[in-house]
């Protein structure tokens, strides 16, 4: 599904660290109607507090963005919730990607884009890219309309 940047959103939930957390999120979300884009969890090890740290994102009209922000506010074991748009210097987008041949060097080419391993019974190549989620969703698209994106896998990463 294609969203607009300008309807896409990024929450970041502190919560509680207890098995079941994501379910919880996941649900909120699919009762609702509206599907999760990609989520990244992490449990409270590494938080000063031992909070698990939840991103999701998603696609949503304004109204039903404040919806979900209003129903996730109110589950007793999320301590906080950031919103983000998709424009928002806060967040960095992953991807991991491979392509029929290799990307050369070129204009197109982002300056965080690496070369992971080539594939020579395939003639494919696999890359990261780690920038805003702007750019990683228009050079993916850009390489998707050339016919050369094979499989694609991106998550959203912030704080």
């Amino acid at each position: 599904m294609h969203c607009p940047a300008d309807s896409s959103y990024a929450f970041v939930l502190k919560m509680t660290d207890h098995p079941g957390g994501m379910e919880v999120v996941a649900a909120t979300f699919a009762h609702r109607g509206v599907s999760l884009a990609c989520s990244l969890g992490n449990d409270g090890s590494m938080d000063p507090e031992g909070r698990a740290t939840v991103i999701v994102t998603f696609c949503a009209t304004p109204a039903k963005k404040e919806i979900l922000r209003r129903a996730l506010g109110r589950l007793s074991r999320v301590r906080s919730l950031v919103e983000h748009s998709m424009h928002s210097p806060h967040l960095r987008k992953t991807a991991v990607f491979r392509v029929a041949g290799e990307i050369g060097p070129g204009e197109r080419r982002p300056a965080r884009l690496e070369e992971v391993a080539r594939h020579g019974a395939t003639g494919e190549t696999t890359y990261l890219l780690v920038d805003s989620p702007t750019v990683v969703d228009a050079f993916l698209e850009t390489v998707r309309a050339d016919g050369q994106l094979r499989d694609a896998t991106t998550t959203v990463v912030g704080l």
